[in-house]
């Protein structure tokens, strides 16, 4: 087998980059140990010595990206602990950090360069026993979708927790879905002459629905 160009990376980071795009363009089931490790240009083998197995390389992988979405909500989550220690939690101040949440979601599902790691999303969401099987991941979703769900309970006054997580859930997985469709938006519309323009509409199209959706349950007795 042909080994790749010196690049600087680890065995286990060449691993990881062919395998996002291989899940990203075949899905799990799709991508074999072997197709993995041809386009990392190393032995099968290198994929057991490195992370013991293909689900163990994918369930890292998901990990990676969780952690480090997370950390685009951090600064959102810190203020709203703020306000909340210094009673300023204002109605216009809660509708403001939410929509910074949507904006946040948005702009990750609609980036070009994470086309790969939503379709990976999509794959840990819907697959029970994926799910499972990585709970720092579930940890770190749980952290994003909790601090909405705090958030739109500050506005459903009326309404139970429960109520604002099962909302804040349905956000989630609606933006991320969205992604399901991701190819045929980039390849139709997004790499258009238009696409400038195009991107920025659907973005504030699917913010704006969201946003719209949220207010109106907030309006309900």
């Amino acid at each position: 087998m042909r080994k790749p160009k010196s690049s600087g990376k680890t065995t286990a980071e060449l691993l990881k980059e062919a395998a996002i795009s291989l899940f990203g363009q075949y899905g799990y089931e799709g991508t074999s140990v072997r197709l993995i490790a041809q386009r990392a240009g190393v032995t099968a083998g290198q994929i057991t010595a490195n992370f013991g197995s293909k689900e163990n390389l994918f369930n890292e992988i998901v990990m990676e990206i969780y952690v480090s979405t997370c950390k685009d909500y951090d600064p959102i989550i810190g203020e709203y602990e703020y306000l909340k220690n210094e009673n300023l939690c204002t109605e216009e101040a809660v509708w403001r950090l939410i929509e910074r949440i949507i904006d946040t979601q948005i702009e990750f599902t609609l980036n070009l360069k994470n086309l790969d790691a939503v379709k990976i999303i999509n794959i840990h969401s819907f697959n029970e026993n994926m799910r499972t099987s990585t709970k720092l991941a579930q940890l770190t979703k749980s952290k994003i979708e909790d601090t909405l769900a705090d958030l739109l309970r500050d506005v459903f006054k009326q309404k139970k927790r429960l109520h604002s997580l099962t909302i804040s859930r349905a956000v989630n997985g609606s933006i991320v879905s969205f992604a399901e469709h991701a190819e045929l938006l980039y390849n139709e519309v997004l790499n258009s002459k238009y696409m400038p323009q195009s991107k920025i509409w659907m973005k504030e199209y699917l913010k704006n629905f969201i946003m719209d959706s949220l207010r109106n349950e907030a309006l309900r007795e």
